[in-house]
C-alpha cells in the first residue's frame, strides 16, 4: 500500500474527493437527490416497498453512505408493516467515523438514520459488519473487501443493484466482466439495476452477464445513464455453497421456535430469533438460566487472529465485532450486558508464538484502534516485572458470561419465554412438528434448535455429531494491586474489582468434572507466578476459590451451527455426489425438517456466540446468510460426514 493510498479522501469544501481515483464520491450540487434519482427511482424502488415482505438492495461502493441513508429514507416512507430490508454494500476502502460525519452533516433529514449509521460505524477491519436499525426495520451489511472477492463470499438473491462505484476510467477494477458475472450470480429474474454511468463497454458487459440493458436520462448535466433487469427465468440466484450444504429454506409456519439450553448459545439464539418477531420458548435443565458453564463470571473476549488470516480467523474477527456491538446495543437501552471494558493484553505463550503475533501485526496492519502490538512497559497499570511485546485490543475485556445471558433475554420480555428444570429426554418427529419429552412435560414445535453445549449428543438425531468436552477451572482471590486490564498469556488474568482477581484457566480433555478442586487452583496460582512473581505476592492464597465448567468444542475447534444432518438420507443422496459420482435417491431429506443446532462454541465463545446466533435466526427465517459463504459452510454441522464420506473413498 502506497503512501498515497493509505490517505487518499479529503473533503474539498462539501464533499469528499478520492485522490486514489481522482475523482468525487458524487456530483457537485445535489449529490443526495443524485442517488435518489439514479438508483431508487432506476430501480421503481418507490412501487416496490410498497409490496415488500423481504426486499434485499446490494451496493457496490459504499462511500459516504449517501446511496443507503436516501434508501432508507425511502423505506421509512413507503414499506408495510412488518417488511424488511436487507442492504449490502460494498466497500474495499472504508472511510474513518470522523470523516463519515463530517461528510453526513449537510443532510439534516437523515440526522437519526446518521446517528445509528455513526454510533455502529465499525473500525474498517476486513469483512462483514451488520449494523441494525430497528426501528425502520432495515438491516445494513457491510463488506470491506475488494468487489469481487466480497460478491464471491455473497449469498443473497438480490431484488435490486446500486452499481455506484467510480466511473470504469477511473475504477476498472470494478467493471470487469468477472465483477458482473458475480452480480449476475446474484440476481434472479425479477432484480433490477442501476448505475450512473453509461459506458458502452459497461453495457455490453452487462448484457453479456444476462442483463438486458436500456438507457435512461442522467441527473444533472450527465446525459445518459444505464438500467435494467436480468433476463434470466430462474427464480433464485444461484448459490455458490457446496451443493451438500445448501440451506433447505424452509421457515416455520407458525412463528414460533423451542430452543433446548439456555446458556450463551440458546440466549443468543433465542436473542436474535425474538428480534424477528418470533415468539420463543427456552428450555432449561437447570433452575436458572445460563445454569452451566455459561455461567462464568469472568470470560475474556480475544479474537483468534492467523497469519493467513484464514476462514477460522475471519470467523472470530466477525464475531468479535458482533459481541461488542450487541454489548453497546444492551447499553443504549439501559440493559446491564455485564461487559467490562479497558482493554485486553494479550501476551506471546513462547518464542515461536511471539513471533507469530508479530508476523500477524506487521502483515494484517489493522487500525492502532482495533489492534496495536506493543511492549507490555506501554501499558500503564502492569506489574513492572512483565516484559515483552504483546497485542493490545483497547475495545475489548471481559463478561460476567450470566449477566450477558439474561441481557440477551431481557431484550425481549414479551418475546421469550423460559423454562427451567426441563430436561428433554427425547426428540421425536411427528408428521409435521417435533415432540419434546421431559420427565413431567411434552412440548410441540414445528422449528427446533439444540442449543444444550456437550449434551447435543443424547439425541438420536445429533449422536453421530462429533462433540468434545473438556473441563476448566479458574480461580479467584483477594489481590492488594491488580491489573487495570485484562491479560491473556499461557492462561488469563482478569480484575473482577479493586481487591479482587480472577485468573486461569486448567483445560483438561474429555472430562465432564464440574468440581473445582484445591489442586487446579494451585495450578491456576503457579501461572500468574510463572507470568509475574510480583502481581503472585500481592494474591491472599488463603482466599482461594475455584469455579469449574465444561468447554463443548469439536476437533476443527469450530463450532457446529446450522441444520442437523439425517445422516442415512445424507449418505445416499450426497454420498455418491461427494465421490465424484451423480446424486443419490432418498425419500428423506439429507437433513432434518426445522432442526437446528448451536452448540461447540468451546474456549472462543464470546467470539462466536451471538454471530453464531445471527446464523441460526437468519437460516430459520430463510434470510440472506449474515456471514461468508466460507464460514458458513466450515461451521456447518454437516461438515463431518461429508468428510467421512470422501475419507471412505480412500
Amino acid at each position: 500500500m502506497t503512501e498515497k493510498d493509505e490517505n487518499s479522501t479529503r473533503l474539498d469544501g462539501q464533499l469528499l474527493y478520492s485522490e486514489r481515483f481522482d475523482d468525487f464520491y458524487s456530483t457537485r450540487s445535489e449529490p443526495d437527490q443524485e442517488k435518489r434519482f439514479v438508483f431508487c427511482e432506476g430501480n421503481k424502488l418507490h412501487e416496490r416497498f410498497a409490496k415488500a415482505g423481504h426486499f434485499i438492495i446490494a451496493e457496490l461502493g459504499f462511500g459516504a453512505g449517501l446511496g443507503f441513508l436516501s434508501t432508507a429514507e425511502l423505506w421509512q416512507q413507503t414499506a408495510p408493516p412488518g417488511a424488511h430490508l436487507h442492504f449490502f454494500s460494498i466497500e474495499k476502502y472504508p472511510l474513518d467515523r470522523t470523516t463519515l460525519q463530517t461528510a453526513l452533516q449537510p443532510f439534516s433529514q437523515w440526522e437519526s438514520l446518521s446517528h445509528t449509521l455513526l454510533r455502529q460505524w465499525p473500525v474498517p477491519v476486513p469483512g462483514f459488519h451488520q449494523i441494525a436499525f430497528p426501528e425502520s426495520r432495515i438491516t445494513l451489511t457491510l463488506i470491506f473487501a475488494d468487489v469481487l472477492d466480497a460478491l464471491r463470499q455473497m449469498e443473497a438473491s438480490v431484488d435490486a443493484w446500486f452499481l455506484d462505484g467510480f466511473s470504469p476510467a477511473k475504477n476498472p477494477e470494478m467493471w470487469r466482466p468477472a465483477v458482473l458475472k458475480e452480480i449476475a450470480r446474484l440476481s434472479y429474474q425479477q432484480t433490477t439495476f442501476a448505475t450512473y454511468t453509461a459506458a458502452g463497454q459497461v453495457r455490453r458487459d452487462l448484457t453479456a452477464a444476462g442483463f438486458i440493458v436500456t438507457k435512461g436520462p442522467g441527473f444533472g448535466q450527465k446525459r445518459e445513464r444505464l438500467l435494467g433487469h436480468f433476463r434470466n427465468r430462474r427464480t433464485a440466484a444461484f448459490s455458490r455453497i457446496q451443493k451438500h450444504l445448501r440451506p433447505t429454506n424452509r421457515s416455520p409456519e407458525t412463528r414460533s421456535v423451542t430452543i433446548i439450553g439456555a446458556g450463551l448459545a440458546g440466549c443468543a439464539c433465542a436473542n436474535r430469533l425474538a428480534a424477528r418477531g418470533y415468539r420463543v420458548t427456552l428450555l432449561e435443565a437447570g433452575s436458572t438460566v445460563a445454569a452451566g458453564t455459561s455461567k462464568n463470571p469472568a470470560a475474556i473476549m480475544q479474537p483468534f487472529l492467523s497469519l493467513d488470516d484464514n476462514t477460522a480467523s475471519r470467523f472470530s474477527r466477525q464475531g468479535y465485532c458482533h459481541t461488542l456491538q450487541k454489548a453497546q446495543q444492551l447499553a443504549l437501552q439501559g440493559i446491564s450486558s455485564g461487559f467490562h471494558g479497558g482493554g485486553l493484553f494479550s501476551l506471546p505463550k513462547s518464542k515461536d508464538d511471539a513471533l507469530r503475533k508479530k508476523r500477524i501485526a506487521e502483515n494484517l496492519r489493522f487500525p492502532e484502534s482495533w489492534m496495536e502490538m506493543k511492549p507490555a512497559e506501554h501499558i500503564p497499570g502492569l506489574p513492572a516485572d512483565i516484559h515483552g511485546k504483546g497485542i493490545f485490543y483497547p475495545a475489548t475485556g471481559w463478561f460476567d458470561l450470566e449477566r450477558f445471558c439474561r441481557a440477551l433475554v431481557d431484550e425481549y420480555p414479551q418475546k421469550i419465554t423460559i423454562m427451567t428444570g426441563q430436561r428433554v429426554e427425547a426428540l421425536d418427529y411427528r408428521s409435521d412438528h417435533w415432540r419434546l419429552q421431559t420427565k413431567n412435560h411434552h412440548y410441540s414445535s414445528q422449528c427446533v434448535v439444540i442449543a444444550n453445549g456437550h449434551a447435543v449428543a443424547e439425541f438420536r438425531q445429533t449422536r453421530h455429531l462429533p462433540i468434545l468436552a473438556n473441563s476448566g477451572q479458574i480461580t479467584f482471590a483477594a489481590c492488594s494491586h491488580p491489573p487495570p486490564l485484562a491479560i491473556s498469556h499461557s492462561g488469563y488474568i482478569v480484575p473482577i474489582d479493586d481487591d479482587t482477581l480472577c485468573f486461569g484457566s486448567t483445560y483438561t480433555i474429555n472430562s465432564l468434572e464440574t468440581s473445582a478442586t484445591t489442586e487446579n487452583d494451585a495450578r491456576n496460582l503457579a501461572s500468574v507466578q510463572a507470568l509475574s512473581p510480583r502481581l503472585h505476592q500481592q494474591i491472599d492464597d488463603k482466599t482461594l476459590r475455584g469455579w469449574a465448567g465444561i468447554r463443548a468444542t469439536t476437533a476443527d475447534h469450530l463450532p457446529l451451527v446450522g441444520e442437523i444432518p439425517n445422516p442415512a438420507a445424507f449418505r445416499d443422496i450426497h454420498g455418491p455426489w461427494l465421490l465424484g459420482k451423480k446424486a443419490g435417491n432418498s425419500p428423506d431429506s439429507p437433513f432434518h425438517p426445522g432442526l437446528y443446532c448451536c452448540t461447540g462454541l468451546g474456549s472462543r465463545a464470546m467470539t462466536s456466540g451471538i454471530l453464531s446466533g445471527e446464523l441460526i435466526a437468519s437460516l430459520i427465517n430463510a434470510e440472506p446468510l449474515p456471514v461468508e459463504r466460507a464460514v458458513y459452510e466450515a461451521i456447518h454441522p454437516a461438515r463431518f460426514l461429508s468428510r467421512e464420506l470422501k475419507a471412505s473413498a480412500g
